[in-house]
């Protein structure tokens, strides 16, 4: 991928969450809101994940987006719980500092009800954002094109 004109840069601190053990685990998340048309969801966590493939959210957030099921394209998801059935989708995904872009992104039923809790992947964030993690410091640094047209300008 070839970036060209100017960059915005932001730092964003890890957030803590409570493990099965009873201690903390600091990671990368981003508070994101998903939008359809009109529809849109409130802010939730995603975790900025360089595992996965990409961008993965809660299925029971289809009907606030105003998505039916039937009408999406399934696929196969591959994680730690084995395989699992995932529907895609074209949807804009929003953040606070970030911006407003278009993405390709799954949804899938085992991040239901966990708190919204959804993943930032290669496909619909990285191929977006220079990301650097700085985990020493607790810290998550991403660059960002500067405007609208220079998100248009990155080329593969």
């Amino acid at each position: 991928m070839v970036w060209s004109g100017a960059m915005s840069f932001h730092r964003f601190a890890y957030v803590g969450t409570e493990i099965d053990d009873g201690s903390t685990a600091y990671r990368a998340f981003l508070a994101v809101s998903l939008g359809n048309g009109e529809n849109t969801t409130e802010y939730f966590l995603a975790l900025v994940d360089t595992g996965a493939d990409y961008c993965l959210f809660p299925a029971d957030l289809l009907p606030t987006l105003g998505l039916d099921p039937s009408t999406l394209v399934e696929g196969v998801a591959m994680g730690l719980g084995g395989l699992e059935k995932v529907l895609f989708a074209n949807v804009m995904i929003r953040t606070k500092y970030l911006g407003v872009w278009p993405a390709y992104v799954g949804f899938a039923r085992s991040l239901s009800g966990h708190g919204n809790v959804g993943m930032l992947g290669h496909r619909g964030f990285f191929d977006k954002f220079r990301v650097t993690f700085d985990t020493a410091n607790g810290f998550l640094d991403i660059e960002a094109p500067s405007t609208k047209q220079e998100t248009d300008n990155v080329q593969d």
